[in-house]
């Protein structure tokens, strides 16, 4: 059960009504459970990607962890790590601005040029 007010917020903004007045979610929630093992896994290993990436993380959450590093900066040679404190992993939802700061300065570094 969530409890989280703006994590409910974030989630009912992913429902819609249908044609017969029924709230249905957005997105493909059976596509999505259907392929979860493969979208879970980790990428197949093949040549980096150089250009720049932004992984962020909420310090709550076990999405990301300390020993898949080598891997990500394998992969990912010149990407950038934020931690955000506080947050699982609805970081957007949890702390928007926060992560809507992070995104910002990123975006903004000259790093995409």
């Amino acid at each position: 059960h969530v409890q989280d007010e703006r994590v409910i917020a974030f989630l009912l903004a992913s429902l819609r009504r249908n044609a017969a007045g029924f709230y249905v979610w957005r997105f493909d929630r059976d596509g999505i459970e259907c392929a979860y093992t493969a979208l879970s896994e980790a990428p197949v290993k093949g040549r980096p990607f150089t250009g720049p990436v932004l992984f962020i993380k909420g310090a709550d959450s076990a999405y990301i962890q300390a020993s898949q590093g080598a891997v990500i900066t394998e992969l990912f040679p010149a990407a950038v790590m934020k931690v955000m404190p506080g947050c699982g992993h609805w970081l957007h939802a949890e702390q928007p601005q926060i992560f809507n700061r992070i995104v910002t300065r990123f975006l903004r570094s000259g790093q995409l040029t």
